[in-house]
């Protein structure tokens, strides 16, 4: 049986990178990337024309409601199982320098990043596989040597306390 993934924000830059990857050197591997709307928007992103037959684009308006992704794999994944899910958690904290983050930045960060995190989590992780190599990856960028967003290094060490 084929291993299958869910890109979980795959119109941003690291999304749709990570997709080209999988559509260049794996083509074996289902990909599902759901989108909020248009799906020909992805395509195009990827420098597609048509989709490929391993990768399945469902247009779920409310990616912030990870049970829709549930009830949509469960309908169309064979088996309701998947191998991996790779959650970008994106950029749009904002940029701020060290002394203007304030309290009210950084409880955006953790409602609209860090809790989205954990909802996908708890609603996805029944659907992996139990087997070793099944696993919940969130990428969270902008935490390298340098922090330019210091915002998403707050991000970036809650995400890894909950992981």
């Amino acid at each position: 049986m084929a291993s299958t993934i869910i890109i979980y924000g795959a119109t941003g830059v690291v999304g749709s990178g990570i997709i080209k990857v999988f559509l260049q050197n794996y083509p074996q591997i289902k990909i599902v990337a759901p989108v909020r709307n248009d799906p020909s928007r992805l395509l195009k992103t990827l420098d597609l024309i048509s989709t490929p037959e391993n990768l399945l684009i469902p247009e779920l308006p409310y990616l912030d409601e990870p049970e829709k992704l549930v009830q949509w794999v469960t309908q169309n994944i064979p088996g309701g199982k998947i191998d991996h899910v790779v959650f970008i958690a994106g950029g749009l904290v904002g940029q701020y320098s060290v002394n203007e983050i304030t309290e009210s930045i950084l409880i955006d960060a953790i409602k609209y990043k860090v809790s989205n995190t954990i909802s996908a989590y708890n609603a996805l992780e029944p659907l992996l596989k139990n087997e070793e190599t099944s696993g919940f990856t969130v990428v969270t960028g902008a935490a390298g040597t340098k922090c330019f967003y210091p915002a998403m290094g707050l991000l970036t060490i809650a995400n890894a306390s909950q992981f």
